[in-house]
């Protein structure tokens, strides 16, 4: 080392030490002229570095820990001044926020899914009637021609599901959340005569789309009677529920009905677990207002 040089100078092992990194580590900071050391002896070929650069190295180190690559860190290093980081920096910020919101819509998701196997296990009389509130929900459904409503025969694909997942593919629908539960609408009359004949059949949305169209739609906040049963293989007690609604005019009579699929059997659809749900009215504003602020999720506390 030149005995002319007054400042402290450290080895490239004594720098590699007190920094934490590894020797090729700095060795490869020189090579792609991020940052040269302050000596290199020119007998041995060793390398120094003075404790300025110590301090440039540690930030380096910071810098990559916020994401930043090697290349932006050199281009700010060669302006030399602090604002250069300024672009790089905010750039990172954008791009953890919108991978930070993206981590929190799987958060949700993966809370609503839990929920959603665990909520069937809640009820110990699926015969019985229950009421629910339930929140405003959105669907994407495709309607059940009278050709069509009929029970559906194992590993014989429904029109209407093949359709709906054909348009979940197309615009504008492409890039819609879905929750991972399907369902029906149904007729009451007919569910009420032990007869499966579905409207429409439909998936949850997480949320409003926020654009309309005629296979949007949007099931209301509001408070329904439930009952449980399997229907796609014609096992379903709605004698109770009969007694309730059997005796009103039929312009008393509600008009909504949702089945709710859940996923008891993950080996054979057809064989899964529905919850009936009968709007009996909907909410005010008010009382909308006062549910969680989630909608289009399918699983509400009952009164």
């Amino acid at each position: 080392m030149s005995p002319q040089r007054e400042e402290t100078l450290y080895s490239i092992g004594e720098a590699a030490a007190v920094l934490g990194v590894s020797v090729q580590t700095l060795r490869h900071y020189s090579k792609i002229g991020l940052l040269e050391p302050a000596y290199t002896n020119p007998e041995t070929g060793y390398r120094y570095y003075s404790y300025i650069q110590l301090s440039l190295l540690d930030r380096i180190r910071y810098l990559q820990g916020l994401g930043l690559s090697l290349r932006e860190i050199k281009a700010a290093y060669a302006d030399g001044h602090g604002r250069a980081l300024l672009p790089y920096l905010e750039r990172q910020l954008q791009e953890k926020e919108e991978e930070q919101k993206k981590t929190q819509q799987l958060i949700d998701t993966l809370r609503w899914y839990i929920s959603f196997f665990r909520y069937p296990q809640r009820q110990q009389f699926p015969n019985v009637p229950y009421k629910r509130i339930i929140g405003r929900r959105y669907i994407l459904s495709e309607p059940i021609p009278p050709e069509e409503q009929c029970p559906e025969r194992k590993g014989q694909p429904m029109p209407a599901s093949i359709r709906l997942r054909q348009r979940k593919a197309e615009p504008p629908f492409e890039k819609a959340i879905y929750l991972r539960q399907n369902g029906y609408l149904a007729d009451l009359q007919r569910l009420l005569r032990q007869e499966w004949a579905p409207l429409h059949y439909f998936i949850y949305l997480k949320n409003d789309p926020g654009f309309s169209h005629p296979n949007l739609q949007e099931i209301p906040a509001g408070e329904y009677l439930c009952f449980q049963g399997r229907p796609l293989i014609g096992q379903w007690d709605a004698s109770l529920v009969r007694k309730l609604f059997g005796q009103l005019p039929d312009q008393g009579r509600p008009e909504l009905v949702v089945a709710d699929e859940y996923e008891d059997s993950l080996q054979d659809f057809t064989n899964c677990l529905y919850e009936f749900q009968i709007l009996l009215r909907p909410l005010d504003s008010a009382e909308e207002a006062s549910l969680p602020q989630e909608p289009g999720q399918a699983l509400r506390e009952e009164e």
